[in-house]
């Protein structure tokens, strides 16, 4: 018999998994003749749930982000190549002094090998030391344009960024809460089918399917199991912290006597 696993409390991208490998194993292991309304049953109800998945980490304003960040890049690249080219410049002191610009960009490096956080981290520093050059270094280099245009730049990165955000967790509230209901469902069907024919056709053309499946199905019940212990555990180690700092010892005086009053 094919174990009962609750998938409500697996996140999104586990459930998914869960129910696309159930789902091969059922297309490889189970009658292809005989048991494929089942199989279907089950495959266009995960199908949707896969495709909302997919969808939600690519919104409308995905486009519109990268865009943002590709322009950031491209400022920045060009600050760069700006600075290099200065180093050759015949004026000693512009030389100079684009020399010690380009120690600062060397310091935090080519953000486009930065994942987004680091990159923008970085951003914010090079920007930081930036503007705090002396005012006529920054006007003999042009700096200022270049500060500018960064600093437009990132905010409408950010701003894209948020509405993402936004509009990803809406997505995600919808059409994905909705499609993974119906694969949970379809889920849980499955296994009630499959465990009837089992109780009225007998093991012997199920057993394969049923080892394999309950092999899978044991691994997401420890992966649940170890999540709900390290969770419980932080939460203890939280409260005991909480009531050590909460309840200090103290000694008072009752009566005319020293008294001491431990909390164990």
């Amino acid at each position: 018999m094919v174990r009962y696993l609750k998938s409500s409390r697996l996140r999104n991208d586990e459930a998914l998994d869960l129910f696309q490998r159930v789902l091969n194993v059922a297309m490889a292991l189970l009658n292809e003749e005989t048991e494929k309304s089942l199989i279907d049953a089950f495959k266009d109800a995960v199908t949707p749930y896969d495709n909302a998945l997919k969808q939600s980490s690519y919104t409308r304003e995905t486009q519109a982000k990268n865009a943002a960040n590709e322009e950031v890049e491209n400022i920045y690249r060009g600050l760069w190549h700006y600075i290099v080219a200065m180093k050759l410049h015949p004026n000693a002191t512009l030389r100079k002094q684009a020399d010690d610009v380009l120690f600062i960009l060397k310091t935090y490096g080519k953000i486009q090998n930065l994942s987004n956080a680091q990159r923008y981290g970085a951003l914010h520093g090079v920007m930081q030391e930036l503007m705090a050059i002396e005012t006529d270094v920054q006007t003999s280099l042009h700096l200022g344009e270049w500060i500018e245009g960064l600093q437009v730049a990132v905010a409408q990165f950010r701003i894209s960024q948020d509405i993402q955000v936004n509009e990803k967790a809406d997505y995600q509230k919808g059409i994905v809460k909705e499609t993974r209901a119906v694969a949970e469902k379809a889920f849980s069907v499955f296994v009630r089918k499959v465990n009837a024919k089992v109780l009225l056709n007998g093991e012997e053309n199920y057993a394969a399917f049923v080892n394999h499946v309950n092999v899978i199905i044991d691994e997401y019940a420890q992966l649940i199991k170890s999540r709900e212990t390290r969770a419980k555990n932080s939460k203890e180690e939280e409260e005991g912290c909480a009531t050590e700092e909460e309840t200090p010892s103290t000694n008072t005086e009752q009566d005319g006597k020293d008294t001491t009053s431990q909390v164990a």
